[in-house]
């Protein structure tokens, strides 16, 4: 053999070679499958057996508790007194002597209609009067002498008749005139504009210059002697509200609590929202508290003793359904639950703040993993049935 011949056929051998490799390469990838890790499998193996380790804030013992359930209310502060000062005659303001936030007293005057007009129309009036009363002097004079006239036998006492009649007409002519002068003295005095009550000055609804119709707003007082709460509540939840019920509520603005106390209850519903109007009195000192500003609270509406409730946290919700994790003998089991009540105000074993009332699904004494998942177990096993758990006692 040749040595020419000798390359040739291990070149092709080679080309062979490589084709078989190609061959099971591709063979091996469509099957999907990769000879195994010895290390990663031990690791896997691991993990598997490697316990869930919770701490005294990460799990509850379900026992019989008091919950309440609220019904959630938002509102706003209102003035139990407030007053609007209009014009009550027509004419040009020309002085208004308050500002937003100023402090008033009822009959203080506040502002001033021009009195030009009102104060001509008074000399019209009283010349008009004089000259009632100088006619009516006259038509005394002349019934005083018909009857002198009569009484001597000159005249009948129907030719005097005339002139009594005169004399009741002038009578009831100066009477009109007074009161003409009354009404124009009353419209002069109302172009002082007067606080109603006293209070803060809430809003100036028209400036010094501005002509004036009777009824035209210029002022809004309200009193912060007494202040109450509007909120408006749900239909559906005015069953458990009674007047005399007391609540905290939250003011905006105002650190601590505000008590408060169900005073009144609107008789008509929203016509947009279909909420009623629920009106409270607001207790105790109200001097850091500002009209419209924001409150919300918790009306509670039921209790109930010794009933089986667990944190919020610890019930997931799942398509419908709801269920929470439940520890059996040192391991995971997804319990599904049916839920009550809802009381987000009252206080975990493991210091969470709100609780919800189990119906169905749990017993006295059962152990509940109670922490968002994931988050406060260490280990780096799946949350999942079966896993092993290890709990910390407080």
């Amino acid at each position: 053999m040749t040595r020419q011949r000798k390359f040739l056929i291990l070149g092709v051998l080679i080309i062979i070679a490589l084709m078989l490799a190609t061959a099971a390469a591709i063979w091996k990838r469509k099957d999907g499958k990769k000879p195994p890790n010895p290390v990663a499998s031990e690791l896997v193996a691991q993990q598997a057996q490697q316990a869930l380790r919770f701490g005294p804030m990460d799990w509850v013992t379900v026992k019989p508790t008091l919950l309440a359930s609220y019904v959630p209310l938002t509102g706003s502060v209102r003035a139990v007194d407030s007053a609007t000062v209009k014009a009550k005659v027509a004419g040009e303001l020309r002085s208004l002597s308050v500002r937003e936030g100023m402090a008033v007293n009822k009959g203080d005057v506040v502002g001033q209609i021009d009195t030009t007009d009102y104060q001509l129309r008074i000399q019209e009036r009283q010349a008009q009067l004089r000259q009632a009363e100088a006619q009516l002097l006259t038509a005394q004079r002349n019934a005083d002498a018909n009857q002198q006239l009569v009484a001597r036998g000159f005249i009948s006492e129907n030719s005097s008749a005339n002139t009594v009649s005169a004399l009741d007409a002038a009578k009831a002519a100066r009477d009109t005139v007074r009161f003409q002068l009354d009404q124009a003295l009353k419209a002069l005095g109302d172009t002082r504009l007067i606080a109603p009550i006293s209070g803060m000055v809430a809003e100036r609804h028209a400036l010094p210059g501005e002509k004036l119709s009777p009824d035209n707003k210029v002022l809004s007082i309200v009193s912060t002697e007494k202040l109450e709460a509007e909120l408006a509540v749900p239909a559906q939840d005015l069953v458990g509200i009674q007047i005399g019920q007391r609540l905290d509520l939250h003011v905006e603005g105002v650190d601590t609590a505000q008590a408060a106390k169900v005073l009144r209850i609107n008789p008509a519903t929203s016509g947009s929202s279909r909420n009623v109007m629920v009106y409270l009195q607001l207790e105790g000192p109200t001097s850091k508290l500002r009209i419209g500003a924001f409150v919300q609270g918790l009306l509670p509406l039921q209790s109930k003793g010794q009933v089986l409730a667990v944190p919020l946290n610890a019930v997931r919700d799942q398509g419908g359904r709801q269920a929470v994790w439940v520890v059996r003998q040192g391991k995971l089991e997804e319990q599904l639950v049916r839920t009550g009540i809802r009381d987000d105000r009252a206080k975990a074993p493991n210091g969470a703040l709100g609780m919800i009332q189990i119906l169905e699904g749990l017993n006295e004494g059962d152990t509940v993993v109670a922490t968002a998942l994931g988050t406060s177990s260490s280990g780096s096993a799946a949350m999942k049935s079966g896993v092993p758990v290890q709990l910390t006692q407080p």
